[in-house]
């Protein structure tokens, strides 16, 4: 890949700024401040979409304006048929921040597409490296070189990040946080199996016990009817006078008596068991009540957000259209002007036909030389009204796009507004239903309370009646016989109706903990399966972590070996004479110098010069492994498509930038290579030994 243009507007301090770059050595010269930076933060943002060490987007956009763009050119290294790729990346200003507006990648200047996702992907795929890759790889910033060697327990560390080994080590620690996740996770799964497993134990005997419940019912039925039927003909007998007949009559009012008591207890428990199921759909009435009045605030808060955001952008949207008017009045003012200018031309040009004496503007002879500065004095406004209009011309057609996109973004908020404010009406409505819906069972369960407090006074009533009763039956003698007879009948009697009145409350309850036990099956089979799928899961977390924990040496050691001939192959043509001979490399990548007579010197005794030529033998090697690239073939070995020095010569002296030079340029095998400095002897001495491309820029002016 090889860069070809660069266009940035209202990017940083640029206004507008083209940089054409070319294959082989590119060198972009300037004093501090000139804005060599921000050219390289354009090429990452072309990429990118974003600038390492950046926070936020806003920083990009040049002080007072809203809207700025970054347009890259470069052409892919496909052997058959190269192709050229221009990437166009536009953001803008908003409430919330700069973000990113537009996003365009062309091929052969067909448009290839506008979504930034897709884009985005397309890029990487052409590139070949992440956005963390793309410094290991790309870019040697300013200072790293000796950095490198000076970084002491520290450099293996970051030579590993440079060599994306840190990825691994990465993984294993991140993967120890999934693992310790997981571990809890099995741990919970194994409390909530043992508690299924334990509920299942209670539960196992229910099937038995409504069987025999249901048994017990079925005998007791028979024995009640029997019962009855005994009691009836008993009372049936002709009633004895006297005290006999006094006793079964009492006996008669007493059974009646219990009976009606039964049946209006039972009338009282079906009226309780109304209210309290009312008074259940009640709070689950109030429960989504309150949860709607939340959803209908939180609507709410919702509408006035976007009326505020939408007063915002119409505020935008006039600013930009005011701006606007102003400019194309500016424009109409500058071409008024530049229409007299070409005028002054014409009568100038027609005058020099005529051989007139007299200059028309000043006054003066009109020597051959005169007319020559005065033509191009003429001729330099012309092109700076031109370019003034061009200008304004470019930020009109800006402040249209901004009034578009405030355009679209005001119908985008006015949609959501409609669905927000739709929304509201609908919950407001159903809440309404609700709270009605809420009075009338407030009516119904103050009827009920009613109907049960009248009950229990009547049933209190004829339990006094039963009282008296069975005080009277106390009170009076009798004989055996007959009333004996009806007294045992009708206790047996009574005692089986309570067994069986309990055992149709007990069986529909164990019917129901069946299907409780059915349900618990259930989650017994979810939890043992949930639980052996965590151990599962926590089995392979714990084979990749091994894995991610061994195969880092395993690729540090392979890489290494490649690292280090590369590095050494690389400083024998940086460092062609000298008091040192090779270089070598530990295992935590300390530099080793051998002197011609044998001498072994570690980093430290080398000189600076020596040491900054020694890494960057280092780092251009680092980032020609990076890129998968081998030593055992000159014409295979080479970094990426295009790789950036910034500021390289920092702390050389001047024949150490001299060799620096001859190196750079005998530097075939990389296809581009972008140069920042300011130092001018670098330049100069690039020169010599190689065709560059300059980019020279200047500190801008500041304003007054």
């Amino acid at each position: 890949m090889i860069l070809a243009r660069l266009l940035l507007s209202n990017f940083k301090n640029f206004g507008e700024k083209p940089v054409r770059f070319a294959p082989g050595i590119n060198v972009l010269q300037g004093p501090n401040g000139s804005g060599k930076t921000t050219i390289l933060e354009g090429i990452e943002f072309a990429f990118y979409a974003s600038v390492a060490g950046k926070t936020g987007l806003e920083p990009l956009i040049k002080v007072g304006e809203a809207v700025s763009s970054v347009e890259l050119t470069f052409e892919s290294s496909e052997v058959e048929r190269p192709h050229e790729y221009r990437v166009v990346r536009q953001l803008a200003k908003g409430e919330s921040g700069a973000s990113s507006t537009q996003t365009q990648l062309f091929k052969d200047d067909v448009e290839v597409s506008s979504k930034k996702a897709a884009i985005d992907e397309a890029l990487l795929d052409l590139l070949g490296i992440s956005h963390s890759s793309y410094g290991n790889s790309c870019y040697i910033r300013q200072g790293e070189i000796r950095a490198l060697l000076e970084a002491g327990k520290d450099r293996e560390r970051e030579i590993d990040r440079m060599l994306g080994l840190g990825v691994f080590e990465d993984a294993w620690r991140d993967l120890r946080r999934v693992q310790s996740g997981l571990e809890r996770d099995v741990s919970s799964a194994n409390e909530d199996l043992i508690k299924a497993e334990a509920e299942m134990d209670n539960l196992s005997s229910i099937s038995k016990d409504l069987t025999q419940r249901m048994e017990e019912k079925v005998r007791l039925e028979v024995e009640v009817k029997t019962a009855r039927e005994k009691l009836g003909d008993l009372t049936t007998l002709e009633t004895p006078a006297g005290p006999a007949g006094d006793l079964i009559r009492l006996e008669r009012a007493r059974s009646t008596q219990s009976q009606k008591i039964i049946g209006m207890e039972d009338q009282l428990s079906q009226l309780e068991d109304r209210i309290e199921g009312i008074n259940d759909r009640l709070l689950e009435m109030e429960s989504e009540m309150l949860r709607r009045r939340n959803r209908i605030d939180s609507l709410g808060d919702e509408r006035q957000s976007l009326i505020a955001r939408i007063d915002k952008v119409d505020d935008e949207s006039k600013r930009a259209e005011e701006s606007s008017r102003d400019m194309e009045a500016e424009v109409h003012r500058l071409e008024a002007m530049l229409e007299v200018q070409n005028d002054f031309i014409s009568s100038f040009s027609r005058m020099e036909v005529r051989g007139e004496a007299k200059c028309p503007l000043c006054g003066s002879e009109l020597t051959k030389d005169h007319a020559r500065e005065t033509r191009r004095s003429l001729n330099g406004k012309v092109r700076d009204l031109q370019e003034r209009i061009d200008r304004k011309a470019t930020d009109i057609r800006r402040l249209e796009k901004v009034s578009n996109s405030s355009s679209s973004r005001r119908d985008r908020l006015r949609s959501q507004l409609s669905e927000v404010e739709k929304e509201l009406s609908e919950a407001e409505a159903e809440n309404t239903g609700l709270q009605v819906s809420r009075d009338e069972i407030d009516a119904d369960t103050a009827s009920l309370l009613t109907r049960k407090r009248e009950l229990e006074e009547e049933l209190g009533q004829e339990k006094d009646v039963l009282a008296e009763i069975e005080k009277q039956l106390s009170e009076t003698p009798g004989e055996m016989g007959i009333d004996e007879q009806m007294a045992d009948s009708r206790a047996e009697y009574l005692a089986n109706k309570r067994i069986l009145s309990r055992l149709e409350e007990e069986i529909p309850q164990l019917m129901e903990k069946l299907a409780e036990q059915q349900a618990k099956k259930t989650q017994l089979r979810d939890a043992r399966e949930r639980h052996g799928s965590l151990n599962k899961k926590l089995e392979q977390v714990r084979d990749i972590r091994w894995a991610f924990n061994n195969i880092g040496p395993y690729a540090r050691q392979k890489l290494f070996i490649s690292v280090a001939e590369r590095a050494r192959d690389l400083f024998s043509r940086i460092y062609s004479t000298g008091p040192i001979s090779e270089i070598s490399l530990t295992q935590d990548y300390d530099v080793q110098a051998v002197t011609p007579s044998g001498v072994k010197l570690d980093s430290k005794q080398m000189s600076i010069g020596e040491r900054v030529m020694a890494g960057l033998a280092l780092r251009i090697a680092l980032a020609q492994v990076w890129q998968g690239k081998t030593s055992s073939d000159e014409e295979k070995v080479g970094a990426p498509g295009f790789l950036i020095l910034d500021e390289p010569t920092e702390y050389l002296d001047e024949s150490n930038v001299r060799t620096l030079a001859r190196t750079i340029a005998g530097l075939k095998a990389l296809g581009q290579i972008i140069i920042v400095t300011h130092d001018q002897g670098l330049m100069e001495e690039i020169g010599k030994k190689s065709e560059i491309n300059r980019i020279v820029l200047t500190r801008p002016r500041k304003k007054g």
